[in-house]
């Protein structure tokens, strides 16, 4: 049981200081990307219950 915590510890400690290595050299920086952004276009679908029942 101790084993597991102690593996737990050093998994984040490790994932800790990596994290902190990108940030300093630069690592999470978004790319760049030509294009142009992407419009969707979405439609939509009339509902069954969209409608009102005149009786």
């Amino acid at each position: 049981m101790q084993l597991i915590f102690v593996l737990l510890i050093v998994i984040g400690v490790v994932l800790i200081l990596h994290g902190i290595s990108r940030a300093a050299a630069g690592g999470d920086k978004p790319q760049q990307h030509d294009e142009e952004p992407r419009v969707e276009v979405v439609r939509r679908v009339p509902s069954v219950f969209d409608h009102k029942r005149r009786r």
